[in-house]
């Protein structure tokens, strides 16, 4: 199968903390080129080689972040799609996952499960084949097996017998490859990881002054 489309995905405080998310960042594969040159050219303008979110209070790297959303909003608003940014959060005190002896790897397997299934199967055209590409010092462990997973698939064939995360994402979506990949080569892992930042970020801030409004009223 011939790969149409490109995807780059990082997570942010994925055990820690009362929000938690995952960013997706996917692209058609004909403009993937052009669309990395564009974002190492501002890391190179800034004198970085890579940005991470966890250095944001950094001016220089708080310039990188502006310059990323700037291009991000530059290419999503033109005619052609030529990038989407999903984003799934989730609060760990909602009761689907307020659960004792809760699995955090696990759960963070499901999330990005949720993911790949919202914006493959109904965020980009029909007929396209991926090629997914998650930070690779991501905690999932894409060859482990996950018999949990299986009782999500709509297809109950692929529940028979067990096999890897990384076949079942295979068999369950047009999926040609998933490659584990260093963030300091692939801009787009690093825009991935300023939005799952940025939607950590907002929602704890918003709580935070949800409960001093509260306290004032």
């Amino acid at each position: 199968m011939e790969v149409t489309h490109f995807a780059f995905c990082d997570e942010s405080n994925w055990n820690q903390g009362r929000f938690r998310s995952i960013a997706m960042v996917s692209v058609p594969a004909k403009e993937f080129q052009g669309i990395q040159r564009d974002f190492k050219e501002i890391l190179t303008t800034n004198g970085k080689q890579e940005f991470k979110w966890k250095k944001i209070h950094d001016a220089v790297y708080k310039r990188i972040a502006y310059a990323f959303v700037d291009k991000v909003l530059s290419l999503a608003t033109q005619e052609e799609k030529l990038i989407r940014i999903d984003i799934l959060i989730w609060d760990i005190k909602d009761r689907r996952h307020d659960i004792p002896g809760r699995d955090d790897e696990l759960n963070l397997q499901v999330m990005y499960y949720h993911l790949f299934k919202n914006v493959i199967s109904q965020r980009w055209d029909g007929g396209a084949v991926w090629h997914l590409m998650p930070d690779q010092n991501t905690v999932v462990n894409w060859n482990r097996l996950e018999q949990y997973l299986l009782t999500y698939t709509e297809n109950k064939q692929l529940t028979k017998g067990p096999i890897s995360f990384f076949e079942f994402l295979k068999r369950e979506f047009s999926i040609a490859r998933i490659t584990p990949v260093d963030s300091k080569n692939y801009p787009l892992v690093q825009v991935a990881d300023l939005f799952a930042g940025l939607a950590v970020c907002s929602y704890t801030n918003i709580f935070i002054l949800s409960v001093k409004r509260e306290k004032w009223e």
